[in-house]
């Protein structure tokens, strides 16, 4: 004979499937209207794009793949060939311009205004992944970019050969120094320092043919005495290693450049662009107003689809259990965990589907 059952462990799980069932409907309404406003976003992103009056230099290392089982500065440094090229896509298709570092260094030193979205490609420390996965995908796009070369490591295993730098030289990308060793700047004495941004600019130019005037600090490492010691070598401009976007008013000796690292999608690609921008002095970006690291949505909707198959699963078991006390051990517990993720369901689902994408 059959025990009388607890009625919450009925209702519950029915509750819980018309939660989920929302989840679906909300899916199918959300891809209706993100077709018909898929034009209308890439307008206001272009629309908010072209507001801009400051220029975002983007800093990478390597542009190649790696394997699951490499370090994670490894994977951190390196962006794979495909995210790449998806990210070069969106610059151009997103209304920027990709344009040689010089002009933007030549705006900054002449204090002279950013009137058009402008955008900068840089790689640091030369590695041959450079010439072989990036150099490629760039001359598809004819996207011009600079290399900022470590010279002691120019020709060793892994890295650029001068061969390599001249061809690319040839077909519009730019060359700068990123010192002789990559020492940290700030703990040399004079003679070391001045060794380190003057040898390496002299080798670059008498390999190239060209003026070396744009200066990358190894690891971002600079003072003010390290600043001094790099006008005196003769550079232009010398670049840090973060910052955001690149307004008239900087220092050319501190300029920021914008981190690009293996774990960035094109979502959070589009947001650091976003931020940046909106931190030079813009209107809040509206094409992307969150941190999509911190996006919840997704897994909040999984869970609500596992507490319908519990609650499933406890409909059965509760019509079938003779013995109350087995019927409370098993659903008690049942009972707080779909209590708990529900909470969670409400708590969070319906700030995140405002989002825009």
């Amino acid at each position: 004979m059959f025990q009388r059952h607890n009625s919450t462990a009925v209702w519950l799980p029915i509750v819980s499937v018309i939660l989920c069932m929302g989840s679906p409907l909300y899916t199918l309404k959300s891809v209706k209207s993100q077709s018909e406003s898929a034009s209308q976003g890439l307008k206001s992103r272009k629309a908010f794009v072209a507001q801009a009056n400051c220029a975002i230099v983007l800093m990478y290392h390597r542009v190649n793949y790696v394997s699951p089982n490499a370090s994670a500065i490894e994977k951190d440094l390196t962006v794979s060939p495909k995210e790449f090229e998806r990210q070069v896509r969106y610059l151009i298709q997103g209304g920027f311009k990709i344009v040689r570092l010089s002009e933007i260094e030549d705006a900054v030193i002449k204090g002279l205004p950013f009137t058009k979205p402008i955008v900068a490609i840089t790689f640091d420390d030369g590695y041959i992944d450079n010439y072989e996965k990036a150099f490629p995908i760039l001359r598809r796009y004819s996207a011009p970019a600079t290399i900022f070369l470590v010279t002691d490591t120019v020709g060793t295993r892994g890295h650029l050969s001068w061969e390599q730098i001249k061809e690319m030289k040839r077909f519009g990308i730019d060359f700068g120094s990123h010192s002789v060793r990559h020492l940290d700047l700030t703990r040399l004495k004079l003679p070391q320092l001045d060794f380190e941004l003057r040898y390496s600019k002299a080798r670059i130019e008498q390999q190239i043919g060209d003026k070396v005037t744009a200066f990358a600090y190894p690891a971002g490492e600079y003072n003010s005495f390290v600043i001094g010691r790099v006008k005196a070598a003769g550079y232009k401009t010398a670049w840090r290693k973060s910052g955001g976007a690149v307004t008239p008013s900087d220092n050319p000796f501190a300029l920021p450049r914008l981190r690009v690292s293996g774990n960035d999608t094109l979502k959070s690609f589009e947001w650091k662009l976003s931020n940046a921008i909106s931190r030079a002095g813009q209107k809040p970006a509206k094409w992307r107003t969150s941190n999509p690291s911190k996006d919840k949505q997704g897994w909040v909707y999984r869970l609500a689809i596992l507490c319908a198959i519990a609650g499933k699963c406890g409909c059965v078991f509760s019509f079938g259990c003779e013995c109350g006390q087995t019927r409370q051990r098993i659903f008690r517990p049942l009972q707080s965990t779909l209590f708990g993720c529900l909470a969670l369901l409400a708590l969070f689902t319906p700030s995140e589907r405002g989002d825009k994408q």
